[in-house]
């Protein structure tokens, strides 16, 4: 028997035997005591049943209510009452079923708002990373775990200290707990990653007691990647100043000539002749040097635009013509070309064949005369591949990452003295990159260099 209905029982049966007990005094005075006493008995019995009836009636919904009432308490919104009565249980049955009803709509809009954050979160460049006060992982989307290089979503609830040693989450958590207000900082990685960090402090109420919210301090860590950034910005800045460099030297030089030029005119007329034809050196010099800072401007400006604009190009005939365009001004170098068979590849060919006329020039200018310059162009699978080899100076291991950047030069004074503007190679490296191409470097010091530059064959002769 339930509480309920044991109550209402036992409230009913108190009632009864009351009203039993005043008809038998009432009985006593007007017959027998025995006949009472039977009366008494029957009518007792006859309320007992009737207080059992009326309390199940009232005491199966009642139960029914507490039942739904303390799993909707707990958090259970699937309950739903039909009581077919008419009185105030109904209405409470109600009542009940449509505090279920909006509890369950709530849980279903806090699960899609979660989704949707969590989908949100996922697709973000920047790591999104959230710890408690103690340091442990909260929150993290995928890309805090790419760019800390650990497992953070599947270590939410252990401390991030145990998960990444590397990040300085816990100097950085401690000092935007304790001051209260946003950090932004710059953090350096051991693998020479660059990273802006910004922190900012949260506060949420966990209300365990309504009279009594307790509160938790959390702390959001917005983690973006700025190492290529940084990068671009040192190369800009690099690229003003060798530029400024560059255009120095040889402006300083003309007005040297120009001055000194001015005089011997006057004074020494076949002296001003030699100082012309350094004057013509110095501006070739510098033309050469403008032409090459557009050409490699234009490159970068357009290079969304590189693939629809292209044609096929017979790499082989292309490079037939920088060679035969070279040859003259090779100054006892020899140039041994292997370009017999057809190669065609997809691409602009002016742009193709600066690089072919570039590698070559390179080859030239850092061979001694009676070297040797092999140039040779052929198919290999799917790919057309053009290669620049030399018996020259060579490149050294340290230098050879970096002679595809802009103004750089292994030998300065060598490169000036032959006319190179230390962009060549710069160039090259775009238009095989515009092209969907690779350009690499091989090389030993008096042994000799080689240079590789592979480009997609044209579909209908890949095999």
């Amino acid at each position: 028997m339930t509480t309920i209905k044991r109550r209402l029982f036992l409230i009913l049966a108190a009632l009864m035997t009351a009203l039993v007990a005043a008809a038998l005094l009432l009985g006593v005075s007007s017959s027998s005591t025995a006949a009472a006493l039977i009366g008494g008995g029957a009518l007792l019995l006859a309320g007992l049943a009737a207080a059992w009836a009326l309390s199940s009636s009232f005491a199966t919904p009642l139960g029914q209510l507490e039942d739904a009432a303390r799993r909707i308490a707990s958090g259970d919104h699937s309950p739903r009452l039909h009581l077919d009565r008419h009185d105030e249980t109904a209405a409470i049955a109600e009542a009940l079923n449509a505090i279920a009803a909006y509890g369950e709509m709530g849980e279903r809009l806090s699960a899609a708002e979660e989704e949707q954050a969590a989908e949100i979160l996922s697709v973000m460049s920047d790591g999104v990373l959230v710890l408690d006060s103690t340091g442990r992982i909260v929150r993290a989307n995928d890309a805090a775990a790419r760019l800390l290089r650990a497992p953070l979503q599947a270590s939410v609830g252990r401390r991030f200290v145990d998960v990444a040693r590397d990040f300085p989450a816990a100097t950085l958590l401690r000092q935007t707990v304790t001051g209260k207000r946003e950090i932004t900082k710059t953090v350096e990685m051991s693998g020479g990653c660059t990273f802006s960090v910004r922190t900012v402090p949260l506060h949420l109420i966990l209300v365990t007691n309504a009279a009594h919210p307790s509160g938790d301090r959390q702390v959001l860590f917005l983690i973006r990647d700025i190492t290529e950034r940084l990068r671009v910005e040192r190369v800009r800045r690099d690229f003003v100043a060798n530029v400024s460099h560059e255009l120095k030297t040889p402006l300083s030089g003309m007005a040297l000539l120009a001055s000194t030029l001015e005089r011997a005119v006057v004074e020494d007329p076949d002296q001003a002749r030699h100082f012309t034809q350094r004057l013509s050196q110095e501006v070739a010099r510098l033309s050469g040097l403008v032409d090459d800072l557009l050409t490699l401007a234009t490159y970068e400006e357009d290079r969304s635009e590189a693939t629809h604009e292209t044609e096929t190009v017979d790499l082989a005939a292309l490079v037939r013509e920088v060679v035969e365009g070279i040859e003259p001004q090779a100054s006892g170098r020899h140039l041994h070309l292997s370009a017999r068979t057809a190669v065609p590849v997809m691409g602009r060919p002016m742009r193709l064949a600066t690089l072919a006329r570039n590698l070559i020039e390179n080859a030239v200018r850092f061979t001694e005369p009676g070297g040797n310059v092999w140039v040779d162009v052929e198919a290999r699978d799917d790919t057309a591949v053009l290669t620049v080899r030399d018996d020259g100076i060579g490149i050294p291991r340290s230098e050879q990452s970096r002679i595809f950047e802009r103004f750089y030069r292994v030998d300065k004074a060598r490169s000036r003295a032959t006319g190179g503007t230390g962009l060549g190679l710069s160039i090259v490296k775009h238009v095989a990159d515009q092209s969907g191409g690779t350009v690499k470097v091989e090389s030993l010091v008096g042994v000799g260099s080689t240079f590789t530059v592979t480009l997609p064959l044209h579909p209908s002769s890949a095999g």
